[in-house]
């Protein structure tokens, strides 16, 4: 009378791809039954039992599907972005941070330099062109990111761990704008797969020589950033890096003066 049962767990196995643990569960649960009938109903009882723990998250049987999904479907690989400002004329263009004096912040390169950094006091950022304002720009000639509020809101939901927004003033404009601080700085660009040039000895720059000089056409190599979604390059760090996902979601608020270029 057993052996419909037996179809019915082997076919239990297959689809779901339990362990014999599970298997073993329901073997025991047909092992009394007197009938087919009997069998069929304390089957699909125990069956019933199972997919209810396939279901829930953090069981073994979950994590064993789970695990079984990601191997037939593996994640595609992300891709990252270039951020930079679309610059065109009748946009403002922005000038180096200032301290609440009016002087010149003493390092206008540090905004970019891939970590942390510590704000003296309130900051503000002066306008050399009048223009039209936009949601992303970059600042004078350390290219210091300053965001609209609403794209600020926006890395810190998508990218948390890899920012940090330092509040600004902009004389005649009551909206919050912030500087964006990629806070992480990684060794990741593909020579190989780039165009970079290096300084050399005949430069006259000792301390520069083996750096880079330039770097064109960049390509980064996937597997060195690991889960950042916002960084600066080693080495090369004009360069601000986010995920595609930020990138979409940048363009379906339809921010303005952003520009991305796939690496």
């Amino acid at each position: 009378m057993r052996a419909h049962a037996v179809i019915w767990l082997s076919l239990a196995l297959a689809v779901t791809g339990c362990s014999t643990t599970r298997l073993v569960r329901l073997d025991s649960a047909t092992a009394r039954c007197r009938s087919v009938e009997e069998c069929r109903t304390t089957l699909t009882k125990a069956l019933q039992q199972l997919a209810k723990e396939a279901v829930t998250q953090g069981t073994d049987i979950n994590k064993l599907l789970t695990k079984r999904k990601q191997r037939l479907n593996p994640t595609m690989p992300t891709r990252f972005f270039d951020l930079a400002e679309n610059v065109q004329a009748g946009n403002w263009y922005l000038g180096d941070p200032e301290d609440d004096r009016g002087q010149e912040v003493d390092d206008p390169w540090l905004f970019r330099a891939g970590q942390y950094i510590q704000v003296p006091g309130p900051l503000r950022i002066p306008i050399d062109e009048p223009g039209n304002a936009l949601d992303f720009s970059t600042a004078g000639v350390g290219v210091t990111p300053v965001v609209h509020v609403r794209v600020a809101e926006l890395f810190t939901e998508r990218a948390p761990n890899d920012v940090q927004l330092i509040p600004i003033h902009i004389q005649g404009y009551p909206d919050q704008y912030l500087i964006l601080v990629a806070t992480k700085l990684i060794r990741c660009i593909d020579d190989a797969a780039s165009k970079v040039q290096r300084w050399k000895s005949e430069d006259g720059l000792p301390e520069k020589v083996g750096q880079y000089y330039a770097v064109d056409d960049m390509r980064i190599d996937h597997r060195k950033v690991g889960d950042a979604k916002v960084f600066r390059t080693e080495g090369w760090d004009i360069a601000l890096i986010v995920s595609e996902d930020i990138k979409q979601a940048l363009e379906r608020m339809k921010a303005t003066g952003v520009k991305f270029t796939p690496v």
